[in-house]
């Protein structure tokens, strides 16, 4: 996201933009996508949350990779009113979990003592 100057609005607006850091022309301007991931507790011993903050609608991906990148689990066609158990034996370590829905995507890093 790159933030520029523009008349509509009161303070810097957010200007949708590619991969390339090229203006999205396909979107509003003034429009924000909500999709934010946070996960908790952080280190965990036995389990935590991932919680999903966004306007969109449709199903999730979930995939958990380790330090070596290596796909430790995935989960295709998340509902968001489900609460899937994941991830039940993990060694202790470092954790990247992907989210992506309808385009968007977070990377979250999750500690496991």
């Amino acid at each position: 996201m790159t933030w520029n100057w523009d008349a509509n609005c009161d303070n810097a607006c957010p200007t949708p933009t590619n991969k390339d850091n090229t203006p999205n022309e396909n979107n509003n301007s003034n429009a924000l996508i909500v999709f934010d991931v946070v996960s908790y507790p952080n280190p965990y011993t036995t389990a935590f949350n991932i919680d999903l903050v966004n306007d969109l609608e449709g199903d999730m991906t979930i995939v958990f990779h380790n330090m070596h990148g290596q796909v430790v689990e995935q989960n295709k066609n998340i509902s968001t009113v489900e609460t899937p158990e994941m991830v039940k034996d993990l060694l202790a370590g470092m954790y990247f979990v992907t989210v992506t829905q309808v385009g968007q995507t977070k990377v979250v890093k999750v500690n496991k003592l």
